[in-house]
Parts: C-alpha cells; sequence; structure tokens
C-alpha cells in the first residue's frame, strides 16, 4: 500500500493494515494505491523534464551570450575599418577584443611587405602550413589563421591552446577578413593620395602638392624664424629635345633628370615637378648660401654625366632665400626673377635672388635685356683692359666699385641704389679706352674728356642717373673739376661717392701716398674735404675706417666674395 494512503488512512481513524473482509473495500484501497504510484510516476517525470529544460535553456542563453558578445566584437572592428583606422590599429583592437571575448590571448604575425619569402623554418607548423596554404589550421597546438590581402599572405593570426569551435573558427576568419580590408583601404587610399599630389612621370610632388606645403613650410620659418630657400629649374632648350627625338624621349629625360634631383635632396627638402620642363626644390634650414650652393650641385649634376640618346642636357637655376621674402609668393616670383636672369645670360648657370643683384639685372626688364648685359660684358673687359694698361691700376675698378658700394650704404641709400652705385663704379673709367692710342701732346685733353666718353659709351646699357654718375665723377665740389666745371649740388650724389672712392683707392696706389698709414690717408682726405672731395662721402669714409672695414674692402677676398653678374 503506497505511504501517502497509510497516512490518510490513518487520519480518518482507519487501520491500513487490517482492512475490513469486504472484497469492495480492498479494490478500493488498491485502486486508491495505484493511483498514487502513477501520480508518484508522473512527477518524477515532470521533474526530471524540468530539470533537463532548464540545462538545455542555459546552454542555450549561453551560446547566445556568446554570440552577442563576438558580435559586438566583429562591429567594434568593422567601425574601426570603416572609420579608416590605420590597419595596425585595426589589428590591435580585433586581438585586444577576441581575447577577451574568448578567453585566451591572440597574436598577429605580419609579414614585411619586403619579402617575398618569410623565414618559415623559424614559425611553429601550423603556423607554417597556414602561411603557406593560405587556410585556417587547427591543431593540438592551436589555431592559425591567415590573413589574405590582394591576393597574398600578409600575415597569421594565432591561438595556443585553443579547441577548435565553429563559432569561433568563424569570428577568427570574419577578423581575419577585418584587418585585412582595412589594409586593403589604406593601400587604396596611398595610391589615391599619390596620384593627387605626385606628378606620375617623374615621381616628384606636382604643383599643387608644392605650393601647399611651400606655404606651410614658409608660416613655419617666419613663426620660429628659420632659414628656408626655394630653387626653381628649368630645362635649357627643351623644346629642341622633342622636337629633335619625339616626346616620348623627352618624357625620359625629364624622368632622368627627377631622378637626379632626387638623389641630392635631403630627407626634409622637397623637390617637385612644377611645369613641363620646370622644377622645383624646397630647403627648409638653408640659408641664401646653403640655397645657391644647392643650385650648383643640381646643375652640375644634370650636366656632368650624358642622358642616353639625347647626349648632354642643361638647366639653369633661379635660387631664393626667405630672407630675402616676405611671403610664399614673393619667394617664388623672386626666385622665377633669378631663373628668368640664368636663361637669358647664357644658360646652364644658378643665380640668387638679392637686392643688389635684383638692382644691377633690372636692364633686363627692357626689351633687348639680353643683347645690353652681353654689350655691358664686353665694356666691363674693356674697363679692365684699361685699368690693366696705367701701371699699379689692377683692379682699380673693382676696388672703387666695393668702396663706392660701403660708402652708399654708410649714407643711407637703399640696398638697391647703393648697387647701382657699384654697378655704375665697374665701369666709372671705361672712358679712358679713347686714351689708349692717343700721343703724349694729346692725352690730357683726351684724360679730361673720359667722363663725357664713357658716358656717351654708357648711355644706352645704364639708367639716366647711372650715365649722370660716371659723366660727373671728376667734378669737385669747389667748381674745379672735369669736364663740365660742375660745383656744389649741381654735382649728383652718386657721382661724389665715387670721387672719395677714387680718392682712397688712388691713395693706396701712387708711390708718394701708399707708404702713409690710414690714419694718414685719412687725414689727407680730410683735408680735402669741402674742395676736392664731398664733405658728406669723407665723413663716411671716417666712419667706415673706425668699423674697422677700410682694409678689408680694398683687400681681392673681399671684392671677389661679393655677388657678381656676367658683366661684373
Amino acid at each position: 500500500m503506497h505511504p501517502l494512503l497509510k497516512r490518510q488512512l490513518k487520519r480518518i481513524g482507519a487501520d491500513a493494515e487490517t482492512p475490513p473482509d469486504s472484497a469492495a473495500w480492498a479494490m478500493l484501497l488498491e485502486r486508491v494505491s495505484a493511483a498514487y504510484r502513477e501520480g508518484e510516476d508522473e512527477r518524477y517525470l515532470l521533474e526530471r523534464s524540468l530539470e533537463i529544460s532548464s540545462h538545455e535553456m542555459r546552454e542555450l542563453y549561453e551560446a547566445r551570450a556568446r554570440s552577442e558578445e563576438r558580435q559586438a566584437v566583429l562591429r567594434k572592428v568593422a567601425t574601426a575599418v570603416a572609420g579608416c583606422r590605420a590597419p595596425a590599429e585595426v589589428a590591435d583592437l580585433a586581438l585586444e577584443l577576441s581575447s577577451e571575448a574568448i578567453g585566451s590571448p591572440l597574436s598577429l604575425i605580419w609579414m614585411k611587405e619586403s619579402e617575398s619569402e618569410p623565414n618559415l623554418p623559424a614559425l611553429a607548423p601550423h603556423v607554417r602550413r597556414a602561411m603557406e596554404g593560405g587556410a585556417t589550421v587547427w591543431d593540438e597546438s592551436g589555431v592559425a589563421v591567415p590573413l589574405l590581402a590582394s591576393g597574398r599572405v600578409r600575415g597569421v593570426i594565432t591561438g595556443d591552446g585553443i579547441a577548435h569551435e565553429d563559432s569561433l573558427d568563424q569570428l577568427l576568419c570574419d577578423l581575419s577578413d577585418l584587418v585585412a580590408l582595412s589594409l586593403i583601404n589604406a593601400e587604396a587610399t596611398a595610391q589615391l593620395t599619390a596620384r593627387a599630389t605626385t606628378d606620375p612621370l617623374t615621381g616628384l610632388a606636382n604643383h599643387r602638392t608644392f605650393k601647399e606645403r611651400l606655404d606651410n613650410e614658409v608660416r613655419r620659418a617666419v613663426r620660429h624664424e628659420r632659414a628656408l630657400g626655394l630653387l626653381v629649374m628649368d630645362v635649357d632648350d627643351f623644346k629642341q629635345v622633342n622636337d629633335s627625338y619625339g616626346h616620348q624621349v623627352g618624357d625620359q629625360v625629364l624622368a632622368e633628370i627627377a631622378r637626379r634631383v632626387k638623389a641630392l635632396a635631403r630627407v626634409h627638402d622637397l623637390p617637385a615637378r612644377v611645369g613641363g620642363e620646370e622644377f622645383a626644390v624646397m630647403l627648409p634650414e638653408t640659408d641664401g648660401i646653403g640655397t645657391l650652393a644647392a643650385a650648383e650641385r643640381i646643375r652640375l649634376a644634370i650636366e656632368s654625366e650624358e642622358f642616353p640618346v639625347v647626349g648632354r642636357v642643361t638647366i639653369s637655376v633661379g635660387a631664393c632665400s626667405l630672407v630675402d621674402a616676405r611671403s610664399a609668393d614673393e619667394l617664388v616670383n623672386r626666385a622665377d626673377s633669378a631663373l628668368f636672369w640664368a636663361k637669358r645670360n647664357g644658360r646652364n648657370v644658378s643665380y640668387r635672388w638679392t637686392p643688389e643683384v635684383a638692382a644691377e639685372f633690372r636692364v633686363q626688364e627692357c626689351d633687348g635685356g639680353g643683347d645690353q648685359i652681353r654689350t655691358l660684358t664686353a665694356v666691363r673687359a674693356l674697363a679692365r683692359a684699361v685699368d690693366a694698361r696705367e701701371p699699379g691700376r689692377t683692379r682699380h675698378s673693382e676696388n672703387v666699385a666695393a668702396l663706392a658700394h660701403a660708402l652708399a650704404l654708410e649714407l643711407g641709400w637703399s640696398a638697391g641704389r647703393a648697387a647701382a652705385l657699384r654697378q655704375a663704379a665697374l665701369v666709372h673709367d671705361v672712358g679712358k679706352v679713347g686714351a689708349l692710342d692717343a700721343d703724349q701732346h694729346d692725352a690730357l685733353g683726351v684724360h679730361h674728356q673720359h667722363p663725357e666718353l664713357g658716358a656717351r659709351i654708357l648711355g644706352d646699357l645704364l639708367s639716366e642717373e647711372q650715365v649722370s654718375w660716371i659723366r660727373a665723377h671728376h667734378e669737385r665740389p669747389d667748381g674745379t673739376g672735369y669736364p663740365n666745371g660742375l660745383s656744389g649740388s649741381d654735382i649728383p650724389d652718386g657721382a661724389l661717392v665715387i670721387a672719395v672712392a677714387d680718392c682712397w683707392d688712388g691713395l693706396h696706389r701712387t708711390p708718394a701716398t701708399s707708404r702713409m698709414d690710414q690714419e694718414q690717408m685719412l687725414a689727407d682726405c680730410r683735408q680735402r674735404a669741402g674742395q676736392g672731395l664731398w664733405e658728406d662721402g669723407v665723413d663716411a669714409l671716417h666712419r667706415l675706417a673706425d668699423q674697422g672695414l677700410l682694409d678689408d674692402l680694398l683687400s681681392e677676398r673681399v671684392v671677389r666674395n661679393q655677388t657678381e653678374v656676367p658683366w661684373a
């Protein structure tokens, strides 16, 4: 009899052990007992069923939680890829998040881009198989998932001691695909950027990129008071190359020039192709002298080695330093001006823009400037010949020009006007050519007319003011000079300055005075002040002496180091 039935019978005062004789009662008890037994069995089955369902639900819940966590990992990594983060950052994020999600550390072995064959023997066997086969490998050591991008293995994601799971295999493959996608995107972006910023023929920066970089670099240099130089270069007679050999050969010449320019560039320099046959180089942290030196290095590199098919090729170079410009546009314009001078005066040469050189070259801005420069070069050679014919007067014109320039600056002249005075002083005695073949009887008369003759020779070559300085450089404040006997304010100031410089150089050359010391020579000039020499000019001469500059100004070392022009 079922225990539960016994307890129920006991509650109503019946004795379950001694049931009544009635067969009906016994049958009732048996049926009730059977019902209890069946209920007990059903309860057991129900409890067991609930226990199994609960376990299955827990497993399903845990699986879903893992799936959601791994999906979250994929979403975060995919967001990083969509945000164009660097491949290395995407890989680091993927490894960090996935390691947390699976509870085991993962790592990524990159294959260097320069490696066609990685050092496979040094890798674990399963990693090596994944690298060679390009497919995921699971074994007792762990897992290795290849990272495939652009048709080749770029790396392998590895995890040691990780058991195989289908869902985990899918997660690692998806992460590998995302990292590979970031690599592909980065490379595509780099290629597009290169196409937008690089000249396709030469591989140098294009004009737009160069201008943007130059603007930024000029602002930086100005803000931090740093040096900056600029070169602009043009291939000489390049049209003849195209006409004679064809544009394909012309392109090869441009590419080779770019290669040579790039080979000489420093890490922070920026060479660029800014026009058809025009190149430029930005030179950070480079002063004026360094900029001109860089121009010469490049020019010589182009000239020194012949080019295939066409032979010798040359370039002309214009240079300018930021010290001589106030903005990026002005820097470019002045470098272009220097290039213009180079092209107009023989080509295959480098010129640097400075205020002094600009003043000396301003004649080129007129029509026929190239012819004028060539004529001035011949006149300068003639003036040197005149100096050489007179005993003890070698380099007389150079010394007078150097001192006149210094005196003009000391007197407060602008740099351009002082440079124009130096230009005139270099040829101030060219009129003496008329006395070279004169006999002794006529020599004195011709000598007194040489300023006028020199002015006529140079009348169409120099400015009107420069010609007036040459015509009047032997006039004296007291009216005792020649050729016109001018005095006082009628004499142009430039002529008065040349006269002081001429006198000072003469004191060093005349036997009667050459043995004087500097103080005696200065005293001699002081005695002439107001009569034979301009008093303001003599005062400026004394100030230069007080600064210790007079001896240096007359030394060949300084004269030869001054900025020269072809006819100077």
